[in-house]
């Protein structure tokens, strides 16, 4: 390292002898730097602005690298400025002011800090005589000083100089300052947990942060359709896209991980089997139908149901539209009832069979029995509209989007029928064992078999698309979406299949797949939900193919517990669960994966950027 001194005869002694000066490294007394040479003698009757006391001496700590250590032990005419030397007396006075300045200082990490004292006198001298430096000494004054600094006095050096580097470029006032579109561009680029920390810096960027156009792309991004509503002193009315983001995370995360002991139980039909479960989401509603001939409509709220009763034989089927239910049983019956009421409004008879199916488009209802016969009939009014002829064995499923009624039998055909005429369009022949599951997005039909195959159908050509093989058993239970179809087959896997491609993406087995044929499934925002005849109720990654969890397992799973059915919406699943000798209790058990904990946030603490933790990674 370099020395320096002060220019300056005034402010500080000067030796007489440039051979007196002291080098502060290589004296013997380094732990106390400013001798009792004959050179402070002289002049230890001035009262010198730099003058130290003797009796205090200080410990100077050895340079910190071989370059300094070399730069200290030389002599001071080849090391000093050529047009600034300084004495020992006076770079031993800067620092002692140095340390003194200093070195009460502690960290800000530890959390507390001295008392203010007054600064000496002598700071201010110095300062005025650093002032009179030339740039580059400045700088190797300062070089100096800093190398006789402490860790805990860089650190307070730091943290001093640190927000002089800083601003805001979202301050108009500020010559940094930003247009307000390039600033929403720049948040545009921030990810949603990136935007919810700058929404703590200050309350300028929290209107940044907090924009609704910003909120309302990334809720897009996640077909969230529209925000929630909610009272106006909340977070919801203050940015209304994001806290539904927000809430739409937090639902994602409970159905991966929250606990699962609040579910809500309910007893239902004695012991006898739930054979059909249908949710009506804007009532908050289920209605579950037993062999016991008897419906119940469940409000979700307190548990409370209506039974419906008029039907002479066990109900195998039932649909709800808006307040209408309908249903169909093995005394070859199907009845439309009122679910506020429990009222049976229509008796419709014409079946000579059991009904075992219904599909519903507006105010008309599809039937197929076991008669062979698929009928249309108003359920406003009661009046059968169409009798369709042309089955030659048990109809088994019936799907119906009010242009086309496709129905699947035991003769092992799909047909397609025109609603408006009767007549049949197309036979779709292909299987070779009876048709057991169907679904129909309004341009393609995919039907699975008992010969273990599915196959995807063009209803208005009338042509086999696609022949999907994978499974080994009677495939009873698809859900079909934006072309994914999700299969359940006895053989206890679950296969995730793209129709217009005919590849299978995904097979849900692995080590966690079910131990019995598959009775139900459902899509769920990004989820698939599937139940078992082994007593269980999974969860999986839709886009992966990956378990995520169980959601039911019964105690009496592998002696008698099943699930016989499930129904999903975004926040909730109904599971229809019993046994086939009696081992488990019928009951409906229902799991609440709302985020109504959020809302409540969200009301007590209208300014806080709350349920930061549920974005980890969005």
């Amino acid at each position: 390292m370099k020395r320096f001194a002060l220019l300056s005869s005034s402010s500080c002694p000067q030796p007489k002898k440039m051979e007196s000066s002291i080098d502060l490294e290589s004296s013997p007394k380094a732990s106390s730097p400013i001798s009792d040479d004959s050179t402070m003698s002289e002049h230890s009757s001035e009262k010198s602005p730099l003058s130290v006391n003797h009796s205090s001496p200080i410990s100077i700590p050895p340079p910190q690298s071989p370059a300094a250590a070399a730069a200290a032990s030389a002599p001071i005419h080849q090391v000093a400025s050529p047009s600034c030397s300084i004495s020992s007396t006076s770079y031993a006075c800067l620092l002692r002011v140095a340390h003194d300045a200093a070195s009460p200082l502690i960290c800000e990490d530890s959390g507390y800090s001295p008392p203010p004292s007054p600064a000496p006198s002598h700071i201010a001298d110095w300062l005025d005589a650093f002032s009179q430096f030339s740039l580059p000494d400045k700088h190797k004054a300062l070089d100096r000083l800093l190398s006789h600094c402490d860790s805990d006095q860089i650190r307070f050096v730091y943290h001093t100089i640190e927000p002089q580097f800083q601003f805001d470029f979202t301050d108009p006032r500020s010559s940094h300052g930003l247009p307000e579109h390039v600033i929403l561009k720049i948040f545009g680029f921030l990810k949603p947990k990136d935007l919810l920390k700058c929404a703590m810096v200050s309350k300028r960027w929290q209107q940044h942060a907090e924009d609704q156009l910003l909120w309302r792309e990334l809720c897009e991004e996640r077909n969230i359709p529209q925000p929630y509503s909610m009272e106006s002193d909340s977070l919801l009315w203050r940015c209304p896209w994001k806290a539904s983001y927000m809430a739409d995370v937090e639902i994602d995360r409970n159905w991966r991980s929250m606990p699962l002991d609040t579910k809500k139980t309910m007893r239902a039909h004695d012991t006898r089997v739930i054979t059909c479960l249908q949710y009506c989401e804007d009532e908050n509603k289920v209605v579950s139908g037993s062999e016991d001939m008897t419906l119940r409509v469940w409000n979700l709220e307190d548990g409370s149901y209506k039974s419906l009763c008029g039907h002479t034989g066990g109900v195998w089927a039932c649909e709800v539209i808006g307040q209408l239910v309908v249903s169909g049983s093995t005394d070859r019956t199907l009845k439309v009832w009122s679910m506020e009421t429990g009222e049976c409004l229509h008796t419709l008879e014409g079946h000579t069979s059991t009904v075992r199916c219904i599909a519903l488009h507006d105010d008309i209802a599809v039937s197929g029995a076991r008669d062979a016969s698929v009928r249309l009939w108003n359920i406003r009014t009661g009046m059968l509209l169409k009798h369709l002829v042309g089955h030659e064995a048990a109809i088994r499923c019936v799907e119906f989007d009010g242009k086309r009624v496709v129905s699947g039998a035991y003769d092992c055909h799909v047909k397609v029928w025109d609603p408006e005429t009767g007549e049949c369009l197309f036979t779709l022949e292909g299987h070779s064992q009876r048709v057991y599951s169907l679904q129909f997005d309004g341009v393609h039909a995919v039907s699975g078999s008992l010969d273990t195959s599915i196959i995807v159908w063009d209803v208005y050509q009338g042509r086999m698309k696609h022949i999907l093989r994978g499974h080994r058993s009677l495939t009873s239970s698809m859900v079909l979406k934006n072309n994914i179809l999700v299969s359940g087959n006895a053989d206890t896997t679950v296969r995730i299949w793209n129709i217009l491609t005919g590849q299978c993406l995904h097979t849900l087995q692995c080590g966690n797949k079910h131990q019995s044929a598959v009775t139900g499934l459902q899509f769920c925002r990004d989820f698939i939900v599937s139940a078992s005849d082994d007593g269980s109720v999974k969860l999986w990654d839709l886009h992966t193919g990956s378990f995520i969890r169980n959601l039911v397992a019964l105690s009496s799973a592998g002696i008698g517990g099943v699930v016989w059915r499930i129904q999903c919406s975004d926040t909730l699943l109904i599971c229809a669960v019993g046994s086939r000798n009696q081992t488990e209790e019928t009951q409906l058990m229902v799991f609440d994966f709302s985020s109504k904990q959020f809302a409540l946030k969200a009301q007590k603490y209208p300014g806080e950027d709350l349920a930061f933790e549920n974005i980890a990674s969005v």
